[in-house]
């Protein structure tokens, strides 16, 4: 049987007695007629036998050859299957197994021509449910999520013997050839220390971000051209991308690389558009008011780090918004919509950006910029359906399109939303 735990969970050799190879000693001295178990009819006492060997210490055991069994043996694939499993249920030493198979990404599949005859097994309904969800769509982790405690390591044994098997499989597959337990722990070791270097990474470009201006962010000279400058927030842009992470580092630091993420580009645009950026050390002004620039990246201590990230990406999303209104007011659309969808990436369930945005998109006669347009109007009346303002920007963009009847419609929808709404009364007449 390949596959058996090693190093600091040495049950190896146990498996090996589990695999029919006869390769017991003291355990058969507790047991006189274990080694004619199977040819005698005392399958439970084989059960016995194999539970121990499993769940023994592997230092108080010596493995040596044992006799065959007298007579002529049969070997009952079935009723073998069903004691590796019982073996593998009483196993110890499996703790570091559950963890690697719990935070392991891969998914897992059953292979086309299980080795295992697993409709002929006694399952449970955990031993079920997993059948079900072996797909190929799923991690273990991920189906182990849906499971109570008691069912995860039942559930955890069960997909380990399998994989030791060769009835499922890992994919992609981790390491070359059959499934080893071996390689699932050095692998898992491999990637925890690639997740704890990962989110190093995170928190100290995140905490840099604190103590820099545009120019330090993007590492440039303030004598940089733009090519320079969009070459290093290329490089800056790639280096800190979402996608160069493990998954469940991305997800348990989303909020520290939307602000990174939204950093970078709002340096960019600083930087691009020739304005010389303020530093970072002025928290607030002299009247009290806030530097977003300092504060858009600053923790609140009196917080839970929840509710502080929650609270700086609301305030962060509204500056963007503020600023993309100014440029909006200076017909400055271009840094107007760069603005915008930088608030979108803080805080995309808030209509009055999407209208901003819809706004914007609409001052460029381009078609596709039309339809992105619609697109936003439609997406800030969903968000905010109660409110009237939004059928009528959007009516506004039809009719200029001399789509007339949808136009009306718009209109009389802001009529039915706010009755005798004089901006949407004067707007119908037009379409009339």
């Amino acid at each position: 049987m390949r596959g058996a735990p090693s190093g600091g969970s040495r049950e190896a050799t146990a498996e090996k007695a589990a695999a029919g190879q006869g390769q017991v000693s003291t355990l058969v001295a507790d047991h006189p007629a274990g080694a004619t178990a199977a040819s005698e009819g005392a399958p439970q006492l084989a059960v016995e036998i194999i539970e121990k060997a499993f769940s023994c210490a592997s230092d108080s055991v010596a493995f040596v050859p044992a006799p065959a069994p007298p007579g002529e043996f049969h070997g009952d694939l079935l009723r073998s299957v069903e004691m590796f499993l019982a073996g593998v249920r009483a196993m110890s030493g499996f703790e570091p197994v559950h963890e690697a198979l719990s935070t392991i990404g891969q998914r897992l599949v059953l292979r086309p021509n299980p080795s295992v005859p697993l409709e002929h097994l006694p399952l449970n309904p955990i031993h079920g449910f997993l059948l079900s969800r072996l797909d190929g769509s799923l991690s273990f982790g991920q189906i182990a999520s849906m499971l109570g405690p008691v069912e995860e390591a039942e559930a955890a044994r069960f997909v380990y013997a399998l994989l030791l098997l060769g009835s499922i499989a890992l994919d992609p597959p981790v390491g070359q050839g059959l499934f080893r337990t071996e390689t699932l722990l050095d692998h898992h070791v491999r990637d925890a220390a690639r997740e704890q270097s990962e989110a190093d990474f995170i928190r100290e470009t995140y905490a840099a971000l604190q103590v820099q201006n545009p120019y330090q962010i993007l590492g440039v000279s303030e004598t940089a051209g733009p090519e320079e400058i969009q070459n290093a927030y290329r490089d800056r842009k790639h280096a800190a991308g979402s996608d160069r992470f493990l998954e469940r580092v991305r997800e348990r630091m989303a909020s520290e690389l939307r602000i990174i993420d939204a950093r970078l580009t709002e340096a960019f645009l600083a930087l691009q558009s020739g304005g010389r950026p303020r530093g970072p050390e002025r928290a607030s002004g002299n009247d009290g008011s806030y530097d977003f620039d300092a504060l858009a990246l600053r923790r609140e201590v009196t917080k839970t780090e929840v509710a502080a990230s929650v609270d700086e990406q609301e305030k962060l999303a509204e500056h963007y918004y503020l600023t993309a209104k100014k440029y909006f007011t200076q017909a400055d659309y271009h840094n107007c919509i760069q603005y915008c969808n930088l608030a979108i990436r803080q805080s995309e369930q808030t209509a009055r950006y999407h209208a901003l945005l819809g706004e914007a998109q609409a001052r460029n006669p381009d078609h596709r910029w039309q339809k992105m347009a619609e697109q936003s109007f439609l997406k800030a009346a969903a968000l905010d359906p109660w409110n009237a303002e939004y059928p009528i920007l959007l009516g506004q963009l039809y009719r200029k399109q001399g789509l007339k009847r949808r136009a009306q419609r718009q209109f009389e929808r802001a009529l039915e939303l706010q009755p005798g709404h004089p901006k949407a009364s004067e707007e119908l007449k037009l379409t009339l």
